[in-house]
This record gives C-alpha cells, structure tokens and sequence, in this order.
C-alpha cells in the first residue's frame, strides 16, 4: 500500500521536521533539517508540542529529552528551529509528480549538510536526563520534543512514526514496538452532511452510518447511474496545500493520510484487495474542505433473510460463509481485521457475494489498542483485554457468534452467556444439534484463542485457521443437505381375508465417508391379486425381480455405502425405474404362463428410491403414494383404475365412484397384460415431509382428512405406521392392509 508523502522518512537521509504534516499546514510551518552529525547518532524527528493532539503528552511518546532554551534566548515562532544552512522544502503548491527524485534531494541534503555547522541532538531514554553539554548545545528555540525515529529490523528502512508495519517491506510489528499519532488526529473534523445533501452534484446522502475519528459513512445513492446504492467515506482535510499522494489508482491530497484510520487507509487496503467480497473504491473526490472516497455498496439481503429464503440450500448458504471466511484470510494477510461483524452487516453484493457493509469496523495488525471500543457479544475478547493477543484469528470468535446467533434464530444477548465472552454450550442447550455445526461453533466461538482453529495438523498449512474453516463450513452444508430419514413398515392381514397378498420391502443405507454423509432408501410395496396364493405370490415375485435388478444397477451403490464419485441424475433414474417395472411386468407375465403360474395372477407395485433429498417414484395399479409437507396432504400417484378414469373424463363424480360396483376393476397391473406404462415422477423433500405408500386397504377406510391428521399427530414414522394400520381395521379391516412410512429429518 502506498503511504503519506508527508510521513515517509526517506531512506538514508536526515529526518525532516513534520509537523507541518502533522498539521495539515505545510505553507505555514516550514520544515528544518537535523543533521546526520558524526558516530552512531540517532536519527530524530521534532515535534512542535503545540501541535500534539488533545490528551497526546510527551510522556506517553517514545522520547529523548525535552529541550528548553537557555534563559534569555530569544523565541522562534512554534514550531519552527534554528538550524544553520537550513533547508527549506519545496514550495506546497508544487505537486510530488514535479519534486526533484529522492536522489537528487539526497545528493542537494548532502552539499549543504557539508557546509553546515553540525548539530547532534543526544536521544536519552525517558526517565533519563539529559547532559548540559547537549543542553547547551541546542539551539535557541520554543520548546520541542525528539522522537526516536526506528529502522525495520527485516529491511532496514527508516520507519514513519505512524505507521504500524513497514511500507517497504510489509514487516508487520508487535504491538507496542511502533508507537504512532495518526496524521488524521490532528485533521480538523469533517462537516457532517445531511440527508439529501448533494456530493459532486451527482451522489446524494440517503443516512449517516457510522464515525470513526474524523471519517464520516454515509448511505447514498448515484443519481447519474439510476440511483445506484453507494457508500461514501468522508474526511476532513481543512486547506489545500496542493501536495498530492498515489494511493492505488487514485492520487489524494497529501493531508489525506494513509495511516490508520485515515481514509487514504482504507482506499489503499481496498486497492490491495481487489476481493469480489470486499467493496471496490469507485472514485475519489473533493469538494470544499473533505475528501470522498465512493465504495461499491451491498444491496441485497442480509445472512438473517438468506437463511430465513427456503429457496436457499443449505450448501448454497455455507458456501457463502466459506468464501466470507476466505476473505476474511486474504483481509489478514493485507494486514486488517473487522473488529466484530454479526449477521445484519453481512450482505449480498451484486457478485453474490457476503460483503460487510460498515468498513469503519476495520482495524489494521498489528491491533493498536483503543480506549473506546464498542464491546458487543460478537467482540473477541482479546480485543477489549489484551491488544497484543490480537491476530488473525481473533475474528474467528466474530465468526462463531455469528454462526451460534443463525441457529438460535436471534440476536445474541447477555442471556446466551454464562459469563463474558463464555457462551452457554450450545450442545447443553440443544442436545440433538447436528455434530458438524456444533464443533464449528466450539472451534470458533470460545474465549480461549488456543482452542480456535485452526487443528494442530491444519496449521501446517495455514496458521490463521481461515482455510480449515471454510473447508468445515462446506462440508457442514453438504452434510445438513442430507434428508435424514426414519422409515417403518407394516402389514396386516385385516380382519376379513385368511391370508395376506400385500408384500413390501424396505432397504435403507446410511454411510459416511471422508466428512461425507449420505442417506439412501429404496421401498417397495405391492398389493398381490388373482385369487387364492396368486396374489402373494406375485407380490413375492415383483419385489425379488426389482431387487435383484436394482442391487445390480450403480443406483445401488450408496445403499451398499459407496459415495465416492457417485453423482445422482434424477431424470436418468426415472427412466430406470420405468425400464424397470417393465421388464419386472414382462417376468411375472411369463410366469403366469407356465406351469407354476396361474392366469391372471398381478400385483400393483408403488416404488420409491430417495437420495438425499431427491425423490423418484414409479407406480403401476391402485396403491398409492402421498407427499405430506407444510400441514398440507398430496397424493402423487394416479389410480389406474376403469372407475377413476371415468371420474377423469367426467362422467362420474368422486362420491359416485365410491360406490361403484367396478371401483377395484385395475386398468394396469404388473403381471396381468405383456406391456404395462408405469407412472414416475420426482420430487425434493424437506425436513419436516413425510411420504406414505400404502395398500387400498388402508385408503378404502381412511380418507385423506384422516390420514393427514394422523401424519401430523405422530412423532416417528413407527408410530404412524402402526396407527394407520389400526385405524384401518378399526374401520372395517375389509382387506389387507400394508402402510410404509417415510418421515424427512
């Protein structure tokens, strides 16, 4: 990142006096010179105290001594010294692209400074006093103070004191190794505008957002491109000076500044970025006495509304996490971290990606401490405690509240804690928390640093913990995708028949592999006609021909726990099932031909293969299928009987086909005629939706309002299954009855 022109300490050359920097007043403040002088001497920076901010002493500076005129010296006007063969700077209004190249000021600092008397000024530790000799060695003048200039212990570099990592190499230091007074402490503060206040006759105000120092945030939209959203950042500048600084692609007055929190900060860590999750500065602009920097704004809905939007997947919405989380790594690594963020900051940007939307909440590494700091249940903890514990994991706790708050469905607040920063356990409070969101929340919401990501192993590759995250973040959302089921079956001869043609069967895989889960169910259930032994008989028949062809097929691969490399096409696996039931019907057809057989001997056939939450059914004959979801009851398979046709065309009514002679004549069933055209279709099942086959047995006593009620009165499929078949005999048992539920986790 580019840096303050003013507050550059030139490579191997005397400091220059800064406080017409520090002011924003170069024109009137020139600056002097500080030899180089002779041994190890060293290099100096003087200070006008006049000029320190407010609540800035020169105890609290990293100091030598404080030098007082000999009595009876005459004054200097502040801020200025007394130093023989002084060199004055360049004019102000001359621009850095005109100013002589740093050689050439060298070899010209050089000349003079042989010509000059030379003037050592002796750097003694605070506490300390200093010598007569170099008292009476100072010039005559109103008093000053020396701040230790330091080098980059990686590259040598002279350092500008407010600055928190070297501009030359990236070094970044520990906390107290650099002590600064940002250049925007001393800006005057900008005048706050007012909404519907017009910027550059082209970006009106909508709200004020938020302040940090002498930088205002505003809400506010583009008027010259159909009122797009944007934010603007404004700073205070006071009177131009007419020196400029590149910052990126954008060249700002110098009085700007581009330490912490200074706005030409915040444009130069933008323009490091270039991150489709961060905002990119759109312009720069000026008008009176502020500077504005025009940011990308984040328009779309918070994370709050993208996990309340059922049509967000759950790997959809993690993945927006795991690439907030990976921004969240590269931000660090350009040396910057959001103090806290909670899911309302968090937008969607026109990429489509997460975006905070307050970058007043950005602080650079390493952490300065601050006095006031706003002390939320998302703030990490070291933030407040301990400055010099702050690194690039310390938002994970920011990360991990967010995530505790998304389940909770609401705000954090001090009831969710046992005490500061130590939030109640999640698995205490919700013991059923699926395991893969829970350790993200003990890997990342947790007082204790240590215990955050990233694993021992982990940190090998990447020591912030921001990749092991995302990773788990992705893999969470993968396995909360997983329809977890609990299914039943039941049969039951009925009160009227001595024997029982229903069949049905049941395989269901679950499997785990490499964070990886998966869930699997294949049923079958037929309901056996023909007479005596040729119903069951068929209804036997069926289920071990489509079982033997469906374990043959890849369909069967995550029944037998093989997930690796398995992908699942859903219109491919309708057209199966229907090839399926085609050849199934061709092989009890033939059976009934020969010897063993009988004429006339079937079976309906309701056929049901879900994966994951994708399911895909084929049906032939009267038995049927429903999808019960959101309180609501659906029957998905069709009767394909003569009456129900007739019902279809219209010329009889649903209550006259209940009485009709011919209700259980079958237009299709699997055995009965050498061609049979199944019905299939698919559908998505969410937590929370139940699917029902059953036989007629139990559709010929219970009417849809019944079974409905049923459904929703039962807490496992166990227990539904189980009260339907009773339901069913209680209301006359008139056949068999044969019920396999379903229930969507």
């Amino acid at each position: 990142m580019s840096s303050n022109s003013e507050s550059q300490i030139p490579r191997d050359r005397p400091a220059e006096v800064l406080s017409q920097a520090a002011s924003g007043q170069s024109a009137a403040r020139p600056e002097s010179v500080l030899s180089r002088g002779t041994g190890d001497l060293p290099v100096a920076i003087v200070l006008d105290l006049s000029q320190l901010p407010e609540g800035i002493v020169p105890e609290t500076l990293p100091v030598a001594e404080l030098i007082t005129p000999p009595t009876g010296s005459p004054a200097m006007p502040p801020g200025e010294v007394s130093v023989p063969g002084e060199h004055r700077a360049a004019e102000d209004s001359q621009s850095l692209e005109a100013s002589p190249s740093p050689s050439q000021r060298d070899a010209q600092l050089e000349q003079e400074a042989a010509t000059a008397p030379q003037i050592a000024v002796e750097m003694v530790p605070p506490g300390a006093t200093a010598t007569a000799a170099t008292q009476l060695a100072a010039p005559p003048t109103e008093p000053v103070v020396a701040v230790e200039i330091r080098s980059c212990p990686a590259c040598g570099c002279a350092l500008p004191p407010d600055s928190q990592f070297c501009h030359d190499c990236g070094y970044s230091f520990p906390d107290g190794e650099v002590a600064a007074v940002p250049t925007a402490a001393l800006l005057p503060l900008a005048e706050p505008l007012h909404a519907g206040s017009l910027v550059a006759d082209r970006y009106e105000i909508v709200q004020e957002m938020s302040r940090r120092l002498n930088t205002v945030r505003y809400q506010a939209r583009a008027r010259h491109a159909d009122n797009r959203p944007v934010i603007l950042v404004q700073q205070g500048v006071g009177s131009a000076s007419g020196r400029t600084v590149c910052v990126g692609r954008f060249t700002l007055p110098a009085e700007v500044g581009t330490a912490w929190p200074e706005l030409g900060w915040e444009i130069a860590l933008l323009e490091q970025l270039q991150h489709p999750n961060w905002p990119r500065v759109l312009e720069v602009v000026r008008e009176e006495s502020s500077v504005f920097a025009v940011e990308e704004a984040a328009n779309g809905p918070d994370l709050w509304q993208v996990f309340d939007d059922p049509a967000w997947t759950m790997p959809a919405r993690f993945d927006l996490l795991a690439e907030f989380a990976e921004s969240l790594k590269t931000l660090a690594d350009a040396g910057a971290i959001p103090e806290y963020f909670k899911p309302e900051l968090l937008r969607l940007n026109e990429r489509g990606r997460l975006m905070l939307t307050d970058l007043s909440l950005l602080v650079p590494l390493p952490y300065p401490a601050r006095q006031q700091l706003a002390s939320t249940p998302y703030t990490p903890p070291e933030l407040v405690l301990d400055a010099a514990a702050v690194d690039a994991r310390s938002p994970l706790y920011s990360f991990g509240a967010v995530l505790y708050a998304l389940y909770l469905g609401h705000e954090l607040t001090e009831n969710d804690f046992e005490r500061q920063w130590t939030p109640k356990p999640l698995v205490f409070r919700f013991p059923d928390v699926p395991p893969a969101y829970a350790r993200l929340i003990m890997k990342t919401f947790v007082r204790d640093k240590e215990h955050r990501f990233p694993t021992e192993e982990a940190a090998r590759r990447d020591r912030t913990g921001w990749e092991e995250l995302a990773s788990a973040l992705r893999s969470t959302g993968r396995q909360l995708s997983i329809t977890r089921l609990d299914v039943a079956g039941w049969s039951n001869i009925g009160k009227l028949r001595s024997n029982n043609e229903d069949a049905f069967a049941v395989w269901h895989g679950s499997a785990g592999l490499e964070e990886t889960l998966g869930e699997t169910l294949l049923a079958v259930l037929c309901d056996g006609m023909g007479g005596y032994e040729a119903g069951e008989v068929a209804a036997a028949l069926a289920i071990r021909e489509i079982r033997q062809r469906f374990l043959s097929s890849d369909y069967a691969r995550p029944l037998l726990g093989e997930l690796r490399d398995y992908s699942f096409d859903v219109e491919a696996c309708r057209k199966f099932l229907f090839d399926l039931l085609r050849e199934v019907n061709q092989q009890i057809y033939r059976f009934s031909r020969s010897p063993q057989g009988k004429r006339g001997m079937g079976c309906t056939c309701e056929l049901l293969y879900l994966h994951g939450a994708q399911a895909v059914i084929a049906h032939v004959g009267d038995s049927r299928t429903y999808h019960y979801s959101g309180g609501q009851l659906r029957q998905l398979t069709r009767d394909q009987t003569l009456v129900n046709r007739l019902v279809e065309l219209g010329h009889l009514t649903p209550e006259e086909a209940e009485h009709h002679p011919r209700k259980n004549e079958l237009q299709q069933a699997l055995g009965a005629q050498p061609f049979v055209e199944p019905q299939t279709l698919s559908l998505t099942v969410q937590p929370g939706d139940w699917l029902i086959l059953c036989s007629d047995g139990l559709t010929n006593h219970v009417d849809d309002a019944t079974l409905a009620e049923m459904i929703q009165r039962a807490d496992s499929a166990e227990m539904c299954a189980r009260r339907l078949i009773n339901l069913a005999n209680a209301y006359g048992g008139s056949d068999n009855t044969t019920v396999i539920a379903v229930r969507c986790q």
